[in-house]
């Protein structure tokens, strides 16, 4: 079990989720808005995992070619990539837990606690 605490920077909210691993907690941290989405490119989230997936990075750095047909056709792979086999399966749990806390513009300060 994992325990997720997220905290505002004026202390005015604090928010807790609970989870079985660590991509679940991502999952329902992005169903509750508390972090942005993994499929679109240019919010927190995306540009975290391409941090942490070689993958991701190198589809990212096509999306921004110069050239156009190298960046639609980066554009449609990104539109049918399978995230759980193609991306989230090769990262470790640490790897998620980093994505997921730089995550910080909703929850500037965030704890996990692990049980």
């Amino acid at each position: 079990m994992i325990k997720w605490v997220g905290k505002s920077t004026d202390g005015r909210w604090v928010r807790k989720v609970e989870a079985e691993s660590y991509l679940a907690l991502m999952e329902m941290l992005i169903d509750k808005g508390y972090i942005s989405d993994y499929r679109y490119q240019g919010e927190q989230l995306y540009s975290e995992l391409c941090y942490v997936s070689d993958r991701l990075d190198k589809l990212d750095k096509r999306l921004n070619s110069e050239y156009e047909t190298v960046s639609l056709k980066a554009q449609e792979e990104l539109e049918n990539l399978d995230w759980y086999e193609e991306i989230f399966h090769g990262l470790s749990d640490k790897e998620v837990e980093g994505a997921i806390r730089g995550c910080n513009s909703q929850a500037y300060y965030q704890e996990f606690i692990v049980e």
